[in-house]
């Protein structure tokens, strides 16, 4: 290399450092204050609402339909017309696809922000800053997708007292690299939590799935009781046998696998007093739990009314005296209305389009919160539930005193 050569390079290092650092402080500036005070303490999936961390659409890319996770993961919910939309944009950012369609999902979930903030909720977001290069770009060693900032479920996953760390799918699974300032903030604040963090998924562009030994954070909710429900996507019974097989798993479930449910409560959990049960639910009608089984309330919950409640095997253990809401399957496949965000008090933020749904609802005395959704939803199969991650959530009467952790 000559010396001038040399010399470019360094300038462009330099460059390069420099806007690097100019995005980091400016992010880092922005989000640090907004964690300030936070109680990190999850009762269970739906109990009241404190606290949530939301995605924003600052780094907003399409998929690679192609890559093995992501054929996994939308094998039998996306549609043929998503899928050749995915292809033809691959790694491109939405707003120089469709400007229009940009601002409209930004539209959408500002809308649902806004209405996440008047139920009582306190919103942590990044409205502010571009991310860093380094963030975009994460996956690229691998060949893997670009950043996908506008969904929040791999934050982390908050269980009680602890911090668990689970990695979702490469294009979401950045996130809490780009908030490591706050996730040490946090640590400061909250001194008795303890942190735990399933194995990182493998550099594999074709790994079918997040990883051997790694769990999908969108498979599994905290129940009451310290229980845990998880839900592996199958789409014949026939599958389930291989759902346990560590290296088989990953090519038959369209979310985690039973082996590394069992992983996660072997290693880590269960020592806590907490119990577990695998649920295998129908994968043809949506890729994951959190699309499938709608959180309402305590007692209630929204399951696919197909014959079968959405599972291969019936309703799952821990649902079976709660109030079942029917859902049209239609309206889980179509319109995504099971990833929807309820506020704990019977009150539920949810597609707008799902009438069938929201009629059940009002007929079990609970109150849908109708909003337009639909954009997201069409642009990505994944809705307002996993555009968000509770960081605090605790009935009145049960908020967590640090003095009792790690035994409350």
């Amino acid at each position: 290399m000559s010396e001038i050569e040399t010399k470019q390079d360094d300038k462009d290092m330099a460059a390069f450092e420099a806007s690097e650092k100019e995005k980091w402080d400016a992010l880092n500036a922005h989000m640090l204050p907004q964690f300030d005070g936070v109680k990190m303490y999850v009762e269970h999936v739906i109990a009241r609402y404190r606290v949530a961390y939301v995605g924003n659409p600052r780094s907003m890319y399409v998929p690679d339909p192609d890559v093995g996770e992501m054929k996994a993961l939308t094998g039998h919910s996306l549609t043929p017309e998503n899928r050749e939309w995915w292809r033809k944009h691959k790694n491109k950012h939405i707003k120089d696809v469709d400007p229009e369609y940009y601002d409209l999902i930004c539209e959408q979930q500002d809308g649902l922000v806004a209405k996440m903030r008047e139920c009582g909720i306190k919103v942590i977001r990044n409205e502010a800053c571009d991310y860093p290069e380094a963030m975009v770009n994460f996956n690229a060693a691998w060949n893997g997708p670009k950043f996908l900032s506008f969904y929040a479920a791999p934050y982390t996953k908050i269980l009680h007292h602890i911090w668990m760390q689970c990695w979702d799918c490469g294009p979401v699974r950045p996130h809490e690299f780009s908030l490591r300032q706050a996730t040490a903030s946090l640590f400061e604040q909250n001194p008795n939590l303890i942190h735990y963090q399933l194995p990182y998924a493998e550099p594999d562009v074709n790994l079918m799935g997040p990883g051997l030994l790694n769990h999908n954070n969108a498979c599994f909710r905290l129940m009451p009781n310290k229980h845990i429900l998880f839900g592996v996507g199958v789409s014949h019974p026939d599958d389930i046998p291989k759902a346990y097989d560590m290296l088989e798993g990953p090519t038959v479930t369209s979310s985690g696998t039973a082996y590394t449910a069992k992983f996660m409560m072997e290693r880590y959990l269960e020592r806590h007093g907490y119990t577990y049960e695998i649920a295998f639910f129908d994968s043809n009608l949506t890729y994951h739990h959190d699309c499938l089984a709608m959180n309402m309330k305590e007692g209630y919950i929204g399951l696919p009314d197909d014959g079968k409640w959405g599972h291969w095997s019936g309703i799952p253990e821990c649902l079976k005296d709660w109030e079942i809401v029917p859902i049209p399957p239609e309206e889980i496949s179509k319109y995504g209305v099971a990833n929807a965000v309820a506020v704990g008090d019977g009150r539920v933020i949810m597609d707008e389009r799902a009438t069938g749904t929201m009629e059940n609802m009002a007929k079990a005395g609970l109150e849908p919160i109708p909003l337009p959704y639909y954009a997201p939803w069409d642009a990505y199969g994944s809705g307002m539930e996993c555009s968000d991650e509770p960081l605090s959530r605790w009935n009145d009467g049960h908020e967590p005193d640090p003095a009792l952790w790690p035994d409350s």
